[in-house]
């Protein structure tokens, strides 16, 4: 399942463009680069690994999630037919007008 749902993610996803935010975040990386050691630019790099990574995981949990919504509610209505807010209104008045008549 999870094959088929990263399947679908990357043929109908397409993630958007943040181009301020994308700059900021350059700008601030390359600000601490130039302040730091060896070690610390391996351990940045790592964090950034691992941020996308996180970032990549609740992208496709989210896609994953609103995929099942959208088919629930296509079954659902398959079965019950087209919910119709007014018919619903409808049916509820008279309900509460047969038990006033009570």
């Amino acid at each position: 399942m999870l094959d088929y749902m990263c399947g679908l993610q990357a043929k109908f996803f397409h993630a958007p463009s943040f181009p301020d935010l994308e700059q900021e975040i350059a700008t601030l990386h390359d600000e601490l680069v130039q302040k730091m050691d060896r070690a610390d630019k391996r351990k940045l790099l790592e964090l950034g690994d691992l941020t996308d990574e996180l970032s990549s995981r609740i992208t496709l949990a989210s896609f994953s999630a609103g995929f099942k919504l959208a088919a629930g509610i296509a079954a659902e209505l398959s079965i019950d037919g087209a919910y119709s807010f007014d018919e619903d209104e409808e049916k509820s008045a008279i309900h509460n007008m047969q038990n006033e008549e009570k």
